[in-house]
This record gives C-alpha cells, sequence and structure tokens, in this order.
C-alpha cells in the first residue's frame, strides 16, 4: 500500500495469454458483431426519441388528433 491508500500494480507481471491466431479472429469476429449490434441499438433508440418527440409536437400542435377507439370510456 501506498502513502495515498491505493494498491499499485505492476504491468510487468501481468499475465497476459497467449492465443492461437485462428482463436484471435474468432474472438475478433465477436467483438465485431457486438460493436455493430451496439451501434444499431444506440441508432434505434435515436430514432425511437424522433419519433415519440415528434407525435408528442403533433399532438400538441392540433396536427394530430388522438384516436378514438370503442374501448375508450368518457371520450
Amino acid at each position: 500500500m501506498t502513502g495515498s491508500g491505493l494498491f499499485r500494480n505492476d504491468v510487468r507481471r501481468a499475465h497476459v495469454p497467449r492465443l492461437p491466431l485462428a482463436e484471435q479472429r474468432r474472438y475478433g469476429a465477436a467483438f465485431r458483431r457486438l460493436t455493430e449490434f451496439a451501434t444499431l441499438m444506440h441508432r434505434a433508440a435515436e430514432v425511437g426519441d424522433d419519433v415519440v418527440r415528434l407525435a408528442m409536437h403533433g399532438l400538441t400542435s392540433g396536427a394530430f388528433a388522438p384516436h378514438t377507439s370503442p374501448q375508450t370510456k368518457g371520450d
């Protein structure tokens, strides 16, 4: 423990597994697919936010009217 109260790790002593090239490629492909999926999910969330924002604007501006269904009571 140092005077600051933090533990220090010596990165020179870190164990780094050595994977065969084929295994590295498999992991690389999996990480690429996950990154692509995360990007698509972020984009879908952005588009969803835009749709909600535009729908709210449409309702408050009078451009849209709420749907009247037979199940709605009192409207």
